[in-house]
């Protein structure tokens, strides 16, 4: 299961964030990280992989996703 927050950088900055929660509270968190043409959503399989066995984190970009774009 999933939960999507934002981050508000400075004003009118906001990043999105796809958060993948482990079992215990103990497992290591993996950040996920995406390239030019992707998005946080990349990883939902791989997160699906890991079945709760690590923590995933992955962001949008600026200007990808729901990420805010720059000026």
């Amino acid at each position: 299961m999933s939960e999507t927050l934002y981050i508000e950088t400075e004003p009118q900055i906001s990043i999105c964030v796809e958060r993948w929660s482990a079992r215990s509270p103990d497992a290591p968190t993996v950040l996920c990280v995406h390239g030019f043409s992707a998005n946080r959503l990349t990883f939902a399989g791989l997160a699906r992989a890991f079945g709760g066995e690590v923590e995933m984190v992955a962001e949008d970009c600026r200007g990808r996703g729901r990420s805010s774009a720059p000026d």
